[in-house]
């Protein structure tokens, strides 16, 4: 488990590097002024679902939890969405007029980690056996 843990940090930090780097060379290429920290976004987002995945692993480990971890993925997510609104949206965002390009600028870190997120949460699922081994059947 530490070996997966180690890969997904890793993972993450590679692409949060590299897309952190491409989207804020596009926010300086179109000289866009963005109200608020694209690093501290990105940060959030990278560190809130690197802790999810790796609850989901730790999780999976567990006979009990087997059968509950699409639940558990459900309600971190959940989760994730009520701490960004309370973390950010406490602060200027509920004051800000709002352009269309800041919008996107904030919407394209959430869905980056939202897509690595579930691929590796899948990786994951499909690696565990549900079913005790004397019920295992291969159809």
């Amino acid at each position: 488990m530490i070996k997966s843990v180690s890969k997904y940090i890793s993972v993450f930090i590679i692409i949060t590097a590299i897309s952190y780097l491409i989207q804020s060379k596009v926010v300086d290429y179109n000289q866009t002024s963005l109200q608020f920290n694209l690093l501290h976004v990105y940060l959030f987002f990278s560190v809130i679902s690197l802790l999810i995945c790796v609850l989901i692993k730790v999780l999976s480990t567990i006979n009990a939890f087997k059968t509950y971890i699409g639940f558990v993925y459900l309600f971190t997510v959940f989760f994730k969405i009520m701490v960004f609104a309370a973390i950010f949206y406490g602060t200027d965002f509920n004051t800000i007029e709002w352009l269309r390009i800041e919008k996107l600028h904030l919407i394209i870190p959430m869905f980056i980690f939202l897509f690595l997120e579930v691929g590796v949460i899948a990786k994951i699922l499909n690696g565990i056996n549900i079913l005790p081994a004397s019920q295992n059947t291969n159809f």
